[in-house]
């Protein structure tokens, strides 16, 4: 977290964007505002999502600080990054991140949640990436 604390103009921000990332690495099952807020011993998650949607701090640094501590994380020279930009579709634009937008996996334009998923492997020694 030291390398996206100034990030955060108020201490409070600051501890509860530690504590939501640390909910986030637990073993929840489902990860959303619901069950954040019970892992974190929250009543309801509003403070959570008045945190997400409406809170003030630098979401472009805390981006790139991120990218930059997961590049420096990945590299080294037997490693590949997977990333998948998959769309969930979905029946409803109530969840977080859902819409009506483009995806391959519906086949056009339809109600759907955006997720990003990112894999690490070592590169196996047969493959020849060069």
């Amino acid at each position: 977290m030291a390398a996206v604390a100034g990030c955060f103009p108020r201490r409070e921000s600051r501890l509860l964007a530690r504590d939501m990332t640390e909910a986030i690495l637990t073993g929840l099952e489902t990860r959303n505002c619901w069950t954040l807020a019970e892992a974190l011993g929250h009543t309801s998650p509003s403070r959570l999502q008045h945190f997400l949607s409406r809170g003030v701090w630098d979401h472009d640094a805390v981006r790139d600080r991120t990218a930059a501590w997961a590049a420096g994380e990945l590299a080294e020279d037997d490693a590949v990054l997977i990333a998948d930009g998959t769309g969930d579709e979905k029946s409803s634009t109530d969840a977080v991140g859902a819409a009506r937008q483009y995806s391959g996996a519906p086949g056009g334009i339809a109600g759907q949640r955006s997720s990003r998923r990112a894999i690490s492997r070592p590169v196996s020694s047969s493959l020849n990436l060069r």
